[in-house]
C-alpha cells in the first residue's frame, strides 16, 4: 500500500554534506542578502536544515558586481560579529564566484584570487547564454598557479544540455563540478533537474552547493530535506564538501 512516508528518506540530505561552499549571504554586495537582518536569517535557515559550515562565494562580475578581496572580508566580518552577537554559533568563511572573462586573468596575474578549501578551490561560472571563450586558458593559469578550478552550477548553462562530451571537456582541463541542490529539487525546470542528476549518475560531480540567494531558495531547501529523490541521487558518492 502507497503511503506517503514511503517518499520521504530516512535522513535529510545535508547529511551527506555538512559544508556549503556556494551561497550568497553576504550582506549588500551582490544579488544575494540586501542587509546584515536577512544575511542573519538566511544563515540560521541553513545551520537549521544542519550545515555545519558556511562559505559565502559573493560573485566578483565587473560592471555588475566589482568585488574585491577587501569589500568582501569587510562584509564577512560584519556578518561573523552580528551572528556572535546573536548567538548563532557556525563558522563563517567567504572566497567569491568568479565570472570567467577578460578581468580575471588579470586578477591571476595579480595574485588577487579568493579561494576556499583544500585544495585551494574556486569557484567560477561562465555566461548562461554562451560557453565562456577563455574558459580554458582560465582554468590552466588557475592550476600553474595551485589553484583548483570548480564550475558553478554547470547543470544551469542550457546550451550543454545533451551533451556529455562538452562536459567532460571540463573535467579532462583538470576541473571539478559543483551542483545546486536546488537544481536537484527542481527549482529551475525539469530539464535543469534531469542534467544535474544525469551529471551526479555519471560521477562527474565533485561538490554540492545550495547557490543560496534569498528565502526563497531557503524554502526549496526546507521542503526537499528529506525527499528520497533527492537522498538517492546523493547517496553512494564521495562528496569532496567533507573535505573542504
Amino acid at each position: 500500500m502507497w503511503s506517503l512516508f514511503s517518499s520521504v528518506a530516512k535522513k535529510p540530505w545535508t547529511h551527506f554534506v555538512s559544508t556549503d561552499m556556494h551561497a550568497h549571504f553576504l550582506p549588500g554586495i551582490d544579488d544575494g542578502a540586501p542587509d546584515l537582518a536577512t544575511s542573519l536569517d538566511l544563515i540560521r535557515g541553513l545551520q537549521q536544515l544542519g550545515y555545519q559550515r558556511l562559505i559565502a562565494t559573493p560573485h566578483i562580475m565587473p560592471g555588475f558586481y566589482p568585488n574585491t578581496p577587501q569589500t568582501i572580508q569587510a562584509a564577512l566580518h560584519e556578518t561573523q560579529q552580528a551572528a556572535a552577537e546573536q548567538g548563532i554559533h557556525i563558522p563563517l568563511e567567504a572566497a567569491a564566484e568568479y565570472f570567467m572573462d577578460e578581468s580575471m586573468e588579470e586578477l591571476i596575474e595579480q595574485d588577487s584570487i579568493l579561494s576556499f578549501g583544500h585544495p585551494k578551490c574556486v569557484l567560477v561560472e561562465m555566461s548562461f547564454v554562451s560557453k565562456a571563450p577563455m574558459w580554458e586558458s582560465i582554468f590552466f593559469h588557475l592550476q600553474t598557479k595551485g589553484y583548483q578550478p570548480v564550475l558553478a552550477h554547470p547543470e544551469r548553462y542550457a546550451y550543454l544540455h545533451g551533451n556529455l562530451r562538452a562536459y567532460r571537456m571540463f573535467l579532462d582541463r583538470g576541473g571539478w563540478m559543483q551542483v545546486n541542490l536546488t537544481s536537484l529539487a527542481g527549482h529551475y525546470g525539469k530539464s535543469t533537474q534531469r542534467v544535474a542528476r544525469e551529471l551526479i549518475k555519471q560521477r562527474m560531480v565533485h561538490l554540492l552547493g545550495t547557490d543560496l540567494h534569498h528565502q526563497q531558495h531557503l524554502q526549496v531547501l526546507k521542503t526537499s530535506l528529506f525527499d528520497k529523490e533527492m537522498h538517492k541521487a546523493l547517496e553512494g558518492v564521495d562528496w569532496k564538501n567533507s573535505l573542504l
